[in-house]
């Protein structure tokens, strides 16, 4: 009984270690997390986790303990974060029940009691964990099947922890493409056409064809106002987002108060329910974005006076709508043309790559309504 008290003892704390553990999303995190937590499961002096390198070597990561206790490879990676080099005589040739790993990085004073266990991903050894001791002692087969269950949950976490790394920067990427897409969609454009007008308008010049030139430079201002406006709503996006650590209702405020300041139209918030704000953080980036691009038209191709973002709940998802009191247009007449101005396109991959729909309402002379479903983040 008293076996089996102790058995689901640590099996409930490898589970609360593995769930703090796993939703650590830094892997310089994941590791101090796991060598602290193995240190004191298993009441050793020492802990260290090291990962293998592109070479095959294992390299100390992480460690637990006195700073006496290491070599100076994990002692740099534990209070500098320093590069380290190869650990000289380590080996991950880990059989059924047998454990062969020396953890060269902890000396051999505190070697008297050894414990390692193998980091494995996809059946691979990716690392280990080892717990270390100066005092003499025997690890019971609990103790050995705690510190596997840890450096399992360990493998798991530092996964995670990598997976998010590279979805985080696949958003980037993607984000910089659409950023890239929307450049040459509007600015390279209106460069491009200025590039045009100024040879004609050169050329109207050297034939002293003035009437003509002071024509073509009237419209020429007039594109370049516009690209400028471009532009600055452009930085005012860039810089809303990087505020985003606000919240969304004070980041979209903010940035709704900005607008107005800039472009003289109106905006009104409206927010039905607090609920309907709520989103995971990327819906949230997402949304900010879409908010944006849907004003941008209203600025650029509505001639409105007046706009409103409302957030209502219509069962498990929020409803958010971008309207306007302006001119509006005919969505068939914009798809026969093909034109990429509105950005349509690419607010509903927006949407979309966040799990909503968009839908948009408009007819000549009766303003424009965006209107966005998606799920709330409970």
């Amino acid at each position: 009984e008293a076996e089996i008290v102790r058995r689901n003892e640590a099996l409930a704390a490898i589970n609360a270690i593995g769930t703090e553990i796993t939703a650590l999303l830094e892997v310089e995190r994941t590791l101090r997390s796991v060598v602290e937590k193995a240190g004191q499961l298993l009441g050793t002096e020492v802990a260290a986790l090291c990962l293998m390198d592109q070479k095959g070597c294992l390299v100390p990561r992480a460690a637990f303990g006195p700073r006496a206790a290491f070599g100076l490879e994990v002692s740099r990676v534990n209070h500098h974060g320093w590069a380290t080099s190869c650990v000289a005589g380590s080996s991950l040739s880990f059989d059924p029940g047998e454990q062969v790993l020396t953890c060269s990085g902890i000396k051999a004073e505190y070697m008297k009691a050894h414990l390692a266990a193998p980091l494995k991903r996809e059946g691979k050894v990716i690392g280990a964990l080892c717990v270390a001791d100066r005092s003499p002692r025997s690890f019971t087969p609990l103790e050995v099947e705690l510190l596997n269950g840890l450096a399992t949950q360990a493998a798991i976490a530092i996964e995670n922890a990598r997976l998010h790394e590279q979805l985080r920067n696949m958003a980037v990427i993607e984000e910089r493409h659409r950023i890239a897409r929307e450049m040459h969609d509007g600015l390279a454009q209106s460069l491009g056409y200025l590039h045009l007008k100024l040879g004609q308008a050169e050329e109207m010049l050297g034939s002293n064809r003035e009437t003509e030139a002071m024509a073509e430079l009237k419209e020429m201002k007039k594109v370049a106002r516009e690209a400028y406006e471009e532009v600055r709503q452009s930085i005012l996006g860039l810089r809303t987002m990087v505020s985003r650590s606000l919240g969304l209702v004070p980041t979209l405020v903010e940035y709704l108060r900005n607008f107005e300041d800039q472009t003289g139209i109106a905006v009104e918030l409206r927010i039905a329910d607090e609920e309907a704000t709520r989103f995971l953080p990327q819906a949230e980036i997402q949304l900010i974005r879409i908010i944006q691009e849907a004003l941008a038209n209203i600025r650029k191709h509505a001639k409105a006076e007046r706009a409103w973002v409302t957030f209502d709940i219509e069962g498990e998802f929020a409803r958010v709508a971008i309207r306007d009191d302006g001119r509006g247009f005919d969505p068939e007449e914009v798809k026969r043309q093909g034109s990429t101005s509105f950005g349509l396109q690419t607010m509903r991959e927006r949407v979309e790559g966040i799990g909503g729909a968009l839908a948009i309402t408009t007819e000549p002379g009766w303003g424009t309504t965006v209107e966005l479903r998606l799920p709330l983040g409970r």
